[in-house]
C-alpha cells in the first residue's frame, strides 16, 4: 500500500479516530490468567505453533490479512486484498465478529505497519493490545525484537506478561 498520497492520510485519520472512540476496558494481565486471544496475521498456520507459549484451555480466533485477491470460490476466514473498500480498509461486514470480541489479548503478529491491520485493531474492544511497532494510541504494548522468528517474538510477550504484577 501506498504510504503517502489522500487515501493514506484518511486512513490513518481513520485508525487514529477509531482508536480514540473504542469503548474497552484496557487491562495489563499476565499470561497464566489469559482465556482469550486474538491474533491478527499474514499466514494462519504460524498460530498453532505458538498456542505453546499458553495455558491449554485458550479460546483463540484468528484474522488472516492476505495480500492475494480472493478466488470465487474461496470462503476461508480472511481479509483479501479485493476485500479492501476504496479507502484501503476492510469493510465491517468483514471483520465485525473478529472486533467485538473481549479478547483479554490481541496480539498483531505483522512485523511492520499495515493499515487494514491496523485499522482492525484499532476498533478491537480487547483488553490488551500488543504490537512489534507504536501506532497513536492504537497499541496498548509494544514488544520491539530485532528477531523475525515468531516463536522468539512470542516468548518475548509472554516474559513481558507475566513481569506484569497484579
Amino acid at each position: 500500500m501506498k504510504h503517502n498520497g489522500f487515501k493514506y492520510r484518511y486512513r490513518q485519520r481513520m485508525i487514529a479516530r477509531s482508536a480514540l472512540n473504542v469503548q474497552r476496558i484496557k487491562q495489563f494481565t499476565n499470561a497464566s490468567s489469559v482465556r482469550t486471544i486474538g491474533f491478527v496475521a499474514d499466514e494462519a498456520q504460524k498460530i498453532q505453533a505458538l498456542l505453546a507459549f499458553f495455558e491449554k484451555g485458550l479460546t483463540v480466533h484468528t484474522l488472516v490479512f492476505s495480500y492475494e485477491k480472493r478466488l470465487k470460490n474461496d470462503n476461508r476466514d480472511a481479509v483479501f486484498s479485493n476485500d479492501l473498500n476504496f479507502w484501503g480498509l476492510p469493510s465491517k461486514e468483514n471483520v465485525q465478529v473478529f472486533v467485538n470480541q473481549p479478547f483479554d489479548l490481541l496480539i498483531n503478529l505483522l512485523p511492520s505497519p499495515f493499515d487494514p491491520a491496523d485499522y482492525v485493531c484499532s476498533q478491537s474492544i480487547a483488553r490488551l493490545k500488543v504490537a512489534r511497532y507504536p501506532l497513536g494510541e492504537v497499541y496498548d504494548l509494544i514488544i520491539r525484537h530485532d528477531e523475525p522468528e515468531l516463536n522468539t517474538y512470542i516468548n518475548e510477550i509472554v516474559k513481558t506478561l507475566n513481569n506484569f504484577s497484579l
